[in-house]
C-alpha cells in the first residue's frame, strides 16, 4: 500500500571529522618556506578533544534518534504488510480507507523522520561553529610565533612539508582551551524557525 522508497534515511552522519584521503602515498617534499604556513581546520576540530567529545555526542544522539523512530517505522511497515496480507479478502471501500489511514502515518512519520535529521544536521552545524569559534582567537599567536606571512588551507594543497603545518599546534591550544564541549539535540524550534 505505501509507496516504494517511502521512508526517507535518517542522516546518518554524526562524525565531526572528514575522513582520511584514501591511497596517499608518502612524498619528501622540499624545506619549509619561511612565511608559508597551512593549516587543516576541520582536520583540527577532528583530532581536538571537543571535536572527539563532539563526535561521541553525536553518535549518541543519532543513536537515540534511530532509537526513538525505530518502533513506529516497524509499526508502519507491520501495519502494510498486514494490511497487503488481506487485501484480497477485505472490500474495496474498507482496502481504501485503511490504505488512505495507514498513508496519513506514514506521511506524519515521515515529517518527524525528516524534522530529527534537520536537527542532527543543525546540532552538528552549531558544534562544528562553536569548536571554530574557539579556534580563530588561538591563530594569532600560533601565526606570529611561527612567523607565518600567509596561511593556506591544508586541504587544498596536494602536500607539503610538515614543517609548515600548524594543526598540531592548533589543536594542542584548542585542548588547553576547550577540553571537551557539551550539548543537546537542537530543538524542532531552532530548525523550523531557522535560529
Amino acid at each position: 500500500m505505501l509507496r516504494a522508497g517511502f521512508f526517507i534515511p535518517l542522516l546518518a552522519t554524526a562524525s565531526l571529522t572528514l575522513p582520511p584521503s584514501a591511497g596517499a602515498q608518502q612524498v619528501q617534499f622540499g624545506p619549509a618556506t619561511p612565511g608559508v604556513c597551512l593549516l587543516g581546520r576541520e582536520a583540527a576540530i577532528g583530532a581536538s578533544k571537543a571535536g572527539q567529545a563532539g563526535t561521541a555526542r553525536m553518535r549518541q544522539l543519532v543513536a537515540q534518534v534511530a532509537a526513538e523512530l525505530k518502533p513506529e517505522q516497524d509499526a508502519i511497515i507491520q501495519e502494510n504488510n498486514a494490511l497487503e496480507a488481506v487485501r484480497k479478502t477485505l472490500p474495496a471501500a474498507q482496502f481504501q480507507q485503511r490504505g488512505a489511514q495507514l498513508q496519513q502515518r506514514a506521511q506524519a512519520f515521515n515529517q518527524l523522520r525528516q524534522l530529527r535529521a534537520a536537527q542532527i544536521s543543525r546540532t552538528k552545524a552549531l558544534v562544528e561553529q562553536q569548536i571554530a569559534q574557539a579556534i580563530d582567537p588561538l591563530m594569532g599567536p600560533i601565526i606570529a610565533a611561527r612567523k607565518c606571512s600567509v596561511v593556506f588551507e591544508r586541504t587544498t594543497t596536494y602536500g607539503s612539508n610538515p614543517a609548515l603545518d600548524l594543526t598540531p599546534a592548533v589543536v594542542q591550544a584548542l585542548d588547553q582551551r576547550m577540553p571537551t564541549i557539551q550539548f543537546n539535540l537542537a530543538t524542532p524550534q531552532s530548525v523550523q524557525g531557522g535560529q
